[in-house]
């Protein structure tokens, strides 16, 4: 790991507090927003402008610096729920994956805007 790396991890223990999984989903939103707004200081102090939409940018030349998740699913309220999907770029329990902001900030530093 990076010496910038962070890691959060939880218990996948039988204990989960109620609200654990509204935590988590908030958790990995405010997240994911905290790395596009640092990679939007990143394009600003580069005098380049920010992201605004991202998809186009996700699903072509940053899709490198997304890392897909390929196992595991969201079971609950009485039902199997959805199970990830090996070799898919999108699926129902992840979206894209998870942002990788070292990954993404190079690659952003070699783009120009206009993806």
């Amino acid at each position: 790991m990076h010496d910038d790396t962070v890691v959060i991890r939880f218990s996948s223990g039988p204990f989960r507090p109620r609200g654990y999984t509204q935590f988590v989903r908030s958790l990995t939103t405010m997240t994911a927003a905290g790395i596009i707004s640092l990679l939007n200081d990143f394009r600003i102090s580069k005098s380049e402008p920010p992201l605004g939409f991202l998809n186009p940018l996700l699903y072509s030349s940053a899709s490198e610096g997304i890392n897909a998740i390929t196992s595991g699913s969201n079971p609950g309220c009485g039902t199997q729920g959805f199970s990830a999907v090996a070799g898919c770029q999108w699926d129902l329990v992840t979206g894209l994956g998870t942002p990788d902001f070292l990954k993404l900030k190079d690659i952003l530093s070699r783009l120009r805007y206009g993806w």
